[in-house]
């Protein structure tokens, strides 16, 4: 059945559809139209630290986004209104602070005489959220839980990528059926706009 607050958007538009869409005399493409310019998609973009979240917030919203406090108090969400393409959208910014888990061992390889150093070769790795991040986590969870749209402001080197997949596990953990894009930079400048944004994953 598709996406059940599309259905529910498309039943409120009927009413508020002028006569002549309803009768025929609107074309399909003026109804498509219609409805982007109707339907706000709230959108979570998570960049790689907080002086960047707060530089794409400045240039996309023109100095105008409002700041409310996260769960980590030096990581602040920006919110603003934006069109991307004809898509109206209300965008959430945030960040992390460099990488979001760590690689650890089980615990019984973990002291020096526990094992024969050659087993760790093979021996199983963890991946898991530290405490110190514990709060970036439940702030990407809880503004993942209400978005349509994800996107990764990381860096675009291989650092950056591995960052980028930690964030995606982390909200997609919360909310499967977000759509995934990739914001790809070189420089934050004043002449930047997203008009729109490659693909990074959409599974």
């Amino acid at each position: 059945m598709g996406k059940p607050w599309l259905w529910l958007l498309l039943l409120l538009l009927l009413l508020d559809t002028p006569l002549e869409a309803r009768h025929g005399t609107c074309t399909g493409g003026d109804a498509v139209e219609k409805i982007k310019t109707m339907v706000v998609l709230r959108v979570l973009n998570v960049a790689e630290k907080p002086s960047v979240a707060r530089a794409v917030s400045e240039i996309l919203s023109r100095g105008s986004m409002r700041t409310r406090e996260g769960r980590s108090v030096y990581n602040k969400i920006f919110e603003f209104e934006y069109s991307i393409g004809n898509q109206r959208c209300f965008m959430s910014v945030t960040s992390v602070t460099g990488h979001l888990m760590e690689l650890d061992f089980e615990e019984r390889y973990k002291k020096w005489h526990s094992c024969d150093p050659a087993d760790l070769y093979e021996a199983p790795v963890r991946k898991f959220v530290p405490q110190d991040k514990l709060p970036l986590r439940r702030t990407l969870e809880e503004e993942a839980r209400r978005c349509q749209w994800l996107i990764l402001w990381l860096d675009c080197d291989r650092e950056g990528e591995n960052i980028a997949f930690e964030v995606l596990e982390i909200c997609r953990s919360t909310n499967p059926r977000l759509s995934i894009w990739r914001a790809r930079f070189s420089a934050l400048i004043d002449r930047f706009h997203l008009f729109s944004s490659s693909p990074f994953c959409n599974a």
